[in-house]
């Protein structure tokens, strides 16, 4: 029973992955047209209607449908034909008995064939998804572990801070550690936040501090570490569907514009120039791509799209809804 339900499950996901599809593509194509129009915010909020299509059930009602086209009645009319002419072949209650016999036998073959590789299909698409799903989980588990206890106590770092947490009113509490396992700077936790910082990225002029923290700190008012979460499990999921992941990508590019124009309001002691500068100086130090944190650069994809949207919010206020 169980089983059958998760194969049910696991076909619907399929359906649900298709209609996401085209979504994304008209969203795509929408995006394209209205690259030079629209604030970044909006192509992101856009997003939501894909993300929609991936979580619950989406169904397209037609009145078309093959039946409607052919005529089954009088196919039915000929197998009931040929079952009594077949009957009346048999000639006897054994024969009949036989023949029943058979057919139940090579049924039951045929349907133990089957559950077997629907049974192998759903380990093998179930395995798939664990592993891709719990290996960000694992390394946030033990990325948390490792940054415990190494906050740093710098009045020049918590004085930046403080004017960051004010600038967006922010009133968590908000820690910055120190550690060299993400070369980037980035913001982790749910529950206590987190800003990372690396030797290197703690030595940078109070501007360029203040514009990374501005960032991070955006990333948590607009919600994006739960978004980014639910980016990362519906990666997983729909793994059999690459189409999708690429999706994502464009998804995760347009929070990374979003955040940078949250930031870049609230700043106005920091031109734009010298944002664009730290953006491209922390993309040199950020290598590794992870999908559990949120950092300044999450994708080194489409940088120079970063830098023009910076350049040209006054252009996005003509359009502005």
């Amino acid at each position: 029973m169980i089983q059958d339900f998760i194969i049910n499950l696991y076909n619907q996901l399929f359906y649900m992955s298709v209609i996401a599809t085209i979504i994304g593509c008209f969203i795509l194509l929408f995006r394209k047209i209205t690259d030079k129009k629209l604030e970044p915010r909006c192509h992101y909020i856009i997003w939501a209607i894909f993300i929609i299509a991936l979580v619950f059930p989406i169904t397209i009602p037609s009145k078309m449908s093959i039946y409607n086209v052919i005529d089954l009645s009088g196919l039915k009319k000929e197998n009931r034909h040929y079952s009594n002419d077949t009957l009346s072949l048999a000639g006897s209650v054994n024969e009949i008995a036989i023949y029943n016999n058979m057919k139940n036998e090579i049924s039951n073959n045929n349907h133990g064939n089957e559950h077997y590789f629907s049974k192998l299909m759903l380990d093998i698409v179930f395995s798939i998804f664990v592993l891709k799903f719990f290996r960000p989980v694992v390394a946030y588990l033990v990325l948390k572990n490792k940054i415990r206890d190494k906050a740093v106590k710098e009045e020049r770092i918590d004085r930046i801070l403080q004017d960051c947490k004010k600038a967006l009113k922010i009133n968590r509490n908000v820690s910055i550690v120190k550690q060299e396992d993400i070369k980037g700077p980035s913001i982790i936790g749910i529950f206590k936040l987190k800003i990372l910082f690396t030797d290197t990225t703690l030595l940078l002029k109070d501007n360029e501090l203040k514009s990374i923290m501005m960032h991070e700190l955006s990333h948590y008012k607009r919600k994006d570490i739960f978004v980014n979460w639910l980016i990362t499990f519906l990666k997983a999921l729909y793994w059999f569907n690459p189409i999708i992941s690429v999706f994502l990508v464009y998804m995760k590019i347009d929070m990374e514009l979003a955040t940078d124009a949250l930031a870049i309001s609230k700043m106005e002691d920091i031109k734009d120039t010298e944002y664009c500068d730290v953006i491209i100086e922390v993309a040199k130090l950020s290598s590794v791509k992870v999908d559990h944190v949120l950092g300044l650069v999450s994708t080194k994809t489409k940088l120079n799209d970063r830098i023009d949207a910076v350049f040209k919010k006054e252009e996005f206020k003509k359009y502005r809804v």
